[in-house]
């Protein structure tokens, strides 16, 4: 259960790159991605927006086992 966590963390911090990343384009029209890595035919570029996406979706499908994993530890309430 613990190297799920890592996984529920490293899912997180793509997450967040991607949402710092829309949130400089939409906010600012800065394109961090293409600045940083030469556009978006870069292939690092790409396979990050994949990661990005990837993590999205564990996120939506993996919701009730995440939950199940950071919550273990709580009491649960009636």
């Amino acid at each position: 259960m613990e190297g799920m966590k890592v996984v529920d963390i490293i899912a997180d911090i793509l997450l967040i790159i991607g949402g710092l990343y829309l949130g400089f384009w939409g906010l600012f029209n800065i394109d961090v991605g293409a600045a940083l890595f030469g556009g978006h035919a870069s292939a690092i570029l790409r396979i990050i927006f994949v990661l990005v996406g990837l993590a999205g979706l564990y996120e939506v499908f993996g919701w009730k086992g995440m939950h199940a994993r950071w919550c273990a530890h709580l009491p649960h309430h009636a």
